[in-house]
C-alpha cells in the first residue's frame, strides 16, 4: 500500500511503498534538500475500532464527513493511511 512521507524540512511530499518500509521504521533522504528524517508505517486499524461514528476530513475539498468509506461532497475515497491519520472521534 501507498503511505504519504513529508520531509519536515522543506515540506515536499513523498509516496512510498509501505511494503519497503521495516517494522521498526526508516530513515529517508529528502532528495530536495537533503535532510535525513525518519518513516514508520501506519499502525493497523483495530478490528474493534468501529470507524462508524468518526468524522473526517476530506484532503481533497476540506468537508467533514461522517462516513469514513468516502467524501460526500467530491467522492474522493479515503485510503487507509488517510482513516488513520484524519478520524476524530466522535
Amino acid at each position: 500500500m501507498i503511505m504519504k512521507a513529508q520531509c519536515p524540512n522543506c515540506k515536499v511530499l513523498y509516496k512510498i511503498d509501505d511494503a519497503k518500509i521495516p517494522e521498526k521504521g526508516a530513515y529517508v533522504t529528502c532528495s530536495k534538500c537533503q535532510t535525513r528524517f525518519e518513516v514508520k508505517k501506519p499502525a493497523p486499524l483495530k478490528e474493534s475500532e468501529p470507524l462508524k461514528q468518526a468524522l473526517i476530513t476530506c484532503p481533497s475539498c476540506g468537508h467533514v464527513n461522517l462516513t469514513t468509506e468516502k467524501c460526500a461532497q467530491c467522492g474522493y475515497i479515503f485510503s487507509v493511511e488517510e482513516k488513520q491519520k484524519l478520524v476524530i472521534r466522535i
